[in-house]
């Protein structure tokens, strides 16, 4: 793959993440993709060029893309009022499994998915209650498989760094298997900021958490 091949792959998977990440400053969406959308050298190998072009062409599915967005965000679950602070607030969730995520853990109940969910009920002005996680889970059965390929394929690049994809992942399967009556609060309303936040991971986040 010649230099301006490369180029023009690398702006295809720079494109689709600055719609993704919208309405992220751009400061933020710029540190994601630094991390989680890297360049290809002039001497990579033959598996990472096939990779590549694989993401490429993924992207460039709108079912892919709209698939991505919305388990990002669960759409299916309405209500949300600032959906920048939203991200902002899944990106520290993300920050906070990825240690469980590099140690292997398995996906499961903890303070880590306690935050997730927090962050999606505080975006919606809910509580976090068993109600909520299962409509959470209703909301997303299971991740597209399209969506887990696309981050398999970055970890070709990204070695045994933990990227964005693959903690958000673990934390949908984490509330999938958190059973049918998660032990959400019921007490007041979520609040992010009350759950674990994990900060100064090599984990290859979306950085510019905690900002507004």
């Amino acid at each position: 793959m010649i230099a301006a091949e490369r180029a023009a792959a690398h702006a295809v998977l720079v494109a689709f993440w600055r719609r993704q990440l919208t309405p992220l400053p751009t400061a933020a969406i710029d540190g994601f993709l630094a991390m989680n959308v890297p360049e290809l050298p002039a001497d990579a190998p033959p598996a990472h060029l096939l990779a590549y072009a694989e993401l490429v062409a993924t992207v460039s599915d709108p079912e892919l893309s709209a698939t991505m967005y919305d388990t990002l965000r669960h759409r299916s679950t309405p209500g949300v009022r600032d959906e920048r602070r939203l991200l902002f607030d899944l990106a520290d969730a993300c920050v906070a499994a990825a240690p469980r995520v590099a140690a292997g853990h398995p996906p499961g109940p903890g303070p880590e998915l306690d935050h997730y969910v927090g962050s999606h009920a505080a975006a919606r002005g809910r509580r976090d209650t068993p109600a909520f996680r299962r409509a959470l889970r209703a909301d997303l059965a299971g991740a597209d498989l399209r969506v887990r390929r696309y981050w398999d394929l970055t970890t070709t690049f990204t070695g045994d760094e933990v990227t964005s994809g693959a903690a958000q992942l673990w934390l949908v399967d984490a509330l999938n298997s958190d059973g049918p009556d998660g032990d959400g609060e019921t007490g007041s309303p979520a609040s992010p900021s009350s759950s674990v936040r994990t900060q100064g991971t090599t984990s290859t986040m979306s950085p510019g958490s905690s900002q507004s």
